[in-house]
């Protein structure tokens, strides 16, 4: 039986180590992160704190919680792995996606979308360590197809200095603009990698990727950067982020 007492205990407790952080005043919202979550843990903070930003790693665990939640305001945002045959259900259930890895990904959906008369609002996914396989590897700058976009992050212009997948940036520049125009590109987001055991691992890398992230991030005007979690929320506040996830350190007892 799931003790939703104990959740909102740690949801309070957590809140207000967030709250006492000096930069939290940064942050515009918390994400909490409902993986493996019991239905009622979730429905037990969406109904008696008003929380209303979660976040599913798994299109299954979307499915449900959404169905089984839908009387409350949430936005549902996905956060896990994106695989081509699961990319139209993912739009059709979700309000952000925040895992794109790739420009290939990032076509996908915008055609997605478009079929599915949406707009539909990204993060892009930073490679941060190995052995993470997902992401922009921030240190060949992949991002420069943004540049000089005059804050329209999702119009791709001509440069040299391009060293994304050739392919996947020919393509994107050859989609519509109605295609290109049915994602929003709102910001970046990173993950430590995991270890062998399946726990994120914490390196002294991480606070200086953090760092640079955040540097790139309004380097390119992204108003939105999400970093940090359960075990590293503080490095993420610490650098800049305007976001943070949250799941373990909340449910850890219910998983």
């Amino acid at each position: 039986m799931v003790r939703t007492c104990h959740v909102l205990d740690r949801y309070d407790h957590l809140m207000m180590q967030l709250q006492n952080h000096p930069k939290f005043s940064a942050v515009k919202r918390v994400v909490v992160v409902t993986k493996y979550a019991h239905m009622a843990a979730v429905k037990t903070l969406a109904q008696e704190r008003s929380h209303c930003h979660f976040a599913e790693n798994r299109l299954e665990g979307l499915k449900e919680k959404k169905s089984a939640l839908k009387n409350y305001p949430i936005s549902w945002i996905y956060l896990g792995a994106l695989q081509s045959r699961k990319i139209k259900q993912i739009v059709s259930l979700a309000d952000e996606i925040h895992s794109v890895a790739s420009l290939g990904q990032l076509r996908h959906i915008a055609r997605e979308a478009t079929k599915q008369n949406k707009v539909i609002n990204v993060y892009l996914q930073v490679h941060l360590a190995e052995p993470q396989k997902n992401g922009f590897v921030i240190s060949d700058h992949p991002l420069s197809w943004l540049a000089n976009c005059h804050h329209d992050h999702n119009q791709v212009v001509s440069s040299d200095t391009l060293v994304d997948d050739h392919e996947d940036k020919m393509l994107w520049r050859q989609e519509s603009a109605p295609v290109r125009s049915a994602v929003k590109i709102l910001g970046l987001m990173a993950m430590p990698p995991l270890s062998h055991s399946r726990h994120y691992k914490l390196t002294s890398l991480i606070p200086t990727s953090y760092y640079h992230i955040v540097s790139l991030g309004r380097g390119y005007g992204f108003q939105e950067i999400s970093l940090g979690m359960s075990e590293d929320w503080s490095a993420g506040l610490t650098a800049g982020a305007t976001e943070i996830r949250i799941g373990r350190s909340i449910f850890q007892r219910e998983l």
